[in-house]
């Protein structure tokens, strides 16, 4: 067998779990003892892999946002764009540029220290913020305040009772509504000093975004 090189984990903030505190690289892995799935498959996955033996390094990704997405937070603009977004949430994320993220990664390949994790995260806003700053981008109606927690909460629940007779995937969930729900902050300042990771100010991220979804036919035109 070959030599195995560097190994770069990309996992996610997520492993942190649910926490008001700030969140940095020495925080508490509280996803290993979660309820939400997602929160504690990628944190099992993380400690794995930093107790492989090999020369690893952890990436943990917030939400990510820029051109080529189709599938992530190019739904929530899909929605805004068509005036069809029930609410915002009440959370707060990190928002970071796909193509910092995807650069820090390179990056880490060549001076990361070995077991070490990093944080990549971008823009702190609250998610009624996030909105708002889409529809204004549009030119939609925005939401003027976020929609309570149990609101949001309620209606997940209802589509998880659905989805078990019409066998269709809800959109969202319990364990994605705790997500959007929760004030995450973290500390992305140790990937600033060590992979030279670069903050796109959030007006900037959506427009760049939006003008890549519309020319590939993704919004509406007018």
């Amino acid at each position: 067998k070959g030599k195995i090189g560097r190994f770069i984990a990309t996992s996610t903030v997520a492993v942190y779990g649910l926490t008001e505190q700030m969140i940095d690289e020495n925080s508490a892995h509280l996803g290993l003892n979660s309820w939400i799935n997602y929160a504690h498959t990628k944190a099992v996955a993380q400690a794995r892999a930093l107790d492989s033996g090999l020369d690893v390094v952890v990436l943990n990704p917030t939400h990510l946002l820029g051109p080529q997405d189709q599938h992530n937070w190019a739904r929530l603009i899909r929605l805004v764009d068509s005036e069809n977004l029930p609410g915002a949430p009440p959370g707060t994320g990190s928002f970071a540029d796909v193509r910092q993220v995807a650069a820090a990664h390179l990056r880490a390949f060549e001076v990361a220290r070995s077991g070490e994790s990093y944080l990549l995260g971008g823009v702190q806003a609250s998610f009624l913020t996030l909105v708002q700053l889409i529809s204004a981008e549009l030119g939609r109606n925005a939401p003027s305040r976020a929609t309570p927690k149990f609101l949001i909460a309620t209606l997940a629940r209802l589509k998880v009772i659905a989805a078990a007779f019409t066998g269709v995937e809800p959109d969202i969930t319990p364990e994605s509504v705790a997500f959007v729900t929760h004030p995450m902050r973290c500390d992305i300042s140790k990937a600033q000093a060590e992979l030279g990771l670069q903050v796109t100010p959030l007006p900037q991220l959506l427009a760049e975004t939006c003008a890549w979804m519309r020319s590939a036919g993704m919004l509406r035109t007018t």
